[in-house]
């Protein structure tokens, strides 16, 4: 098992209320796992539980559905130990709407999601003059809500 491996949120509400999902794996098959030892949904062995990566304050809960990515402390106990980060997204704007082939559609592992429209030119101006302020540039630091920029120097 690789250290980042890509998976799907399968359940996103954590009895504990601690932002940790159950995920299936996009690289290997939970068949396997499932049958291998005795575990409860949720439960301290259950393998298919990944904690997040990011602090609470900043963490991205991933909607049923959305691709996340799968962090392994020790890819040689591929049972335990896991966290996540929600994405990789196609859009910085719209977290929720976006499916599992959304969310891999501008890496290798998905091409059947449609692209979406360049925000910015090469030369760093915006495509459409009137979004100018409305998202980050890659020299600003930015908190980015849903749509937009919220704060951006």
């Amino acid at each position: 098992m690789s250290t980042i491996s890509i998976g799907i949120c399968d359940d996103n509400i954590d009895p504990l209320g601690l932002g940790r999902i159950r995920f299936k794996s996009f690289s290997s098959n939970p068949g396997n796992i499932e049958g291998a030892f005795k575990y409860e949904k949720w439960d301290a062995n259950d393998p298919f539980i990944a904690l997040p990566l990011l602090p609470g304050s900043i963490n991205h809960v991933p909607e049923t559905g959305q691709t996340v990515q799968i962090f392994s402390y020790d890819p040689n106990k591929s049972l335990v130990n896991k966290a996540y980060i929600a994405g990789p997204f196609n859009s910085n704007f719209d977290f929720n709407n976006q499916t599992f082939s959304d969310g891999v559609g501008e890496t290798t592992f998905g091409n059947a999601s449609k692209k979406g429209p360049n925000v910015f030119l090469p030369d760093g101006t915006y495509v459409d003059k009137k979004a100018n302020g409305a998202f980050a540039k890659p020299e600003h630091h930015a908190i980015q809500g849903m749509y937009l920029s919220l704060i951006h120097i």
